[in-house]
């Protein structure tokens, strides 16, 4: 069996990006036209929504942290316990501490 020996090499920079830091990215961001920060701000809430969708689509799996929860929530169901979304959302409203 051959054996290679080599050292790696450090990375040209640190950060995000040629040095950059969130201190220079917000500025930098600043400095965009509105259509451009509405651009960013709209690829940067996607790129959240799909990191949390796929975190649910994890939880609530066979398996998941909420698996259990979902397992409750069915057997309550098929009981007959559960409570129409409306009527829940209704009797909630009307316990509320009033302000």
């Amino acid at each position: 069996m051959q054996r290679f020996d080599f050292e790696l090499l450090p990375p040209l920079h640190q950060g995000y990006g040629w040095d950059m830091t969130v201190e220079a990215l917000k500025e930098a961001i600043t400095g965009l036209r509105e259509d451009e920060r509405h651009s960013l701000a709209i690829w940067l809430n996607d790129l959240e929504y799909d990191a949390w969708g796929r975190q649910m689509v994890q939880d609530f799996s066979l398996g998941g942290r909420g698996a259990d929860l979902l397992e409750n929530v069915n057997r309550e169901i098929v009981a007959g316990r559960g409570v129409a979304f409306k009527e829940g959302l209704a009797s909630t409203k009307r316990n509320l501490p009033r302000q």
